[in-house]
């Protein structure tokens, strides 16, 4: 009985999500000055037309990553780790970087997080 309950858990996790569209999307591979990998998130950017930048919305450290390629835009979709919550996010802008710094952190000086309008709540 238990396992019929955490496979339904499972279940209402992957199927019971909406899909947002955002302006861009990066994956990043953070890495630290002797090239160890720190982590690898998924960032959502805005275009804010006053400011000329793309300004970070909300950022995740993914499991289970899939992006699926199509023609005009990329769907990617994951498991936020900190919410354990399916995510679902389409673009037409996508990115792939490998840093020794961190984007997310760089463009809080553009908004303040605490200013920023999440993708998901």
């Amino acid at each position: 009985m238990f396992v019929v309950f955490l496979m339904t858990l499972e279940l209402l996790k992957f199927s019971s999500h909406e899909t947002v569209t955002v302006d861009l999307v990066e994956y990043n591979h953070y890495y630290d000055s002797d090239t160890k990998k720190i982590l690898d998130q998924i960032i959502a950017y805005d275009w804010d037309e006053s400011s000329k930048k793309f300004l970070v919305r909300q950022w995740w450290i993914p499991t289970e990553l899939q992006i699926s390629r199509h023609e005009d835009y990329k769907v990617l979709q994951w498991t936020d780790r900190i919410k354990y919550r399916h995510r679902k996010l389409r673009t037409k802008s996508f990115k792939e970087t490998h840093t020794d710094y961190d984007p997310e952190v760089r463009n809080r000086k553009y908004l303040d997080p605490q200013d920023r309008i999440p993708v998901f709540p």
